[in-house]
């Protein structure tokens, strides 16, 4: 019984020595990525964006990019070679894993775990690409979609601002407002809905 004991405290010991990951890892397995150089950036304001990082893939297009104060709540955009794709995090991420074809990168035809907001951003976009997305569609993920700049991003990139689509604008424009008041992006967004 007391080397049951022993054994269990030892493997109690283990696990809590184990070094704990800090803050927001992005890591990518990609074909046709070795060697090139990885960037993230920040989108700050529309298509303004702020370089955070840069990383260069080993020779199978595998990379890693920590962030040890972790990533707010924004948009960033993955850009590898000539390829890049912009992703929504909600500040909750830990690891995030992009793997797929470098090739399909800009049409999001990869795969992302490990954040809600850019799953659910990817596979939306996968949707928009593939046509399976109409007008209806794209209202209603706004009118369901949790994350703000998620619905937004969507909207923006899909639906032209133009007199007959404004109301699904608007509609992106008021949950990003309530939810991201001071980002400016939303700042941005509501001057282009009013000119």
């Amino acid at each position: 019984m007391r080397y049951i004991i022993l054994i269990f405290t030892l493997a109690v010991l283990a696990a809590s020595c184990e070094p704990q990951l800090q803050g927001t890892t992005i890591k990518g397995e990609l074909t046709g990525a070795a060697d090139l150089q990885v960037y993230l950036d920040e989108v700050q304001d529309g298509d303004k964006t702020v370089m955070l990082t840069k990383v260069q893939a080993d020779p199978n297009g595998q990379f890693s990019m920590n962030f040890p104060d972790g990533l707010k709540s924004s948009i960033y955009r993955l850009k590898i070679g000539r390829q890049e794709i912009d992703l929504v995090f909600d500040g909750s991420e830990k690891v995030v894993n992009v793997s797929g074809d470098l090739s399909k990168l800009k049409e999001y035809q990869v795969e992302v775990s490990g954040s809600k907001a850019a799953e659910t951003m990817v596979s939306a976009m996968q949707k928009l690409y593939a046509r399976e997305m109409k007008l209806a569609n794209i209202e209603e993920f706004v009118d369901t979609t949790e994350n703000a700049l998620v619905a937004t991003m969507l909207v923006m990139k899909a639906v032209p601002i133009r007199g007959d689509l404004l109301n699904v604008h608007k509609k992106a424009l008021n949950k990003l407002s309530l939810a991201n008041p001071n980002l400016p992006l939303t700042a941005t967004y509501q001057q282009a809905l009013t000119q």
